[in-house]
């Protein structure tokens, strides 16, 4: 399991009142701890001089430092993690700020950390 997320109490915000338009700038994602559930790792021994008592500990470290590296050259989890905290933060402000007044509509733009 991955989690990436953000700190949105890192987010900067910008209104634009000739325009009507909020700009929320979101900070860069952070990616948590890879964690592996040694319950869900299964061995197969082709040779049962393998079967050792320390095979489990083994397997765990060895699980633990593929999905760290397959984590750190993974470019794609920050994109999905940004994409999705984009939408979360949309959703959760459009709709907000437009309730404010019945004259005035805004234009919420979200963008990610490194975007223009």
């Amino acid at each position: 399991t991955v989690k990436a997320g953000i700190n949105v109490s890192k987010n900067w915000v910008s209104l634009d009142e000739d325009t009507h338009t909020i700009a929320i700038y979101l900070p860069q994602v952070q990616v948590e701890e890879a964690v592996v559930n040694a319950g869900t790792l299964e061995y197969i021994f082709e040779d049962p001089k393998y079967n050792t008592e320390t095979v489990a500990q083994e397997a765990y470290k060895a699980a633990i430092a593929h999905l760290q590296r397959r984590v750190k050259d993974d470019s794609k989890i920050i994109e999905i993690a940004t994409d999705n905290a984009k939408l979360v933060e949309r959703a959760l402000v459009e709709p907000w700020v437009n309730q404010v007044s019945d004259d005035t509509q805004y234009t919420v733009r979200v963008i990610g950390y490194g975007e223009e």
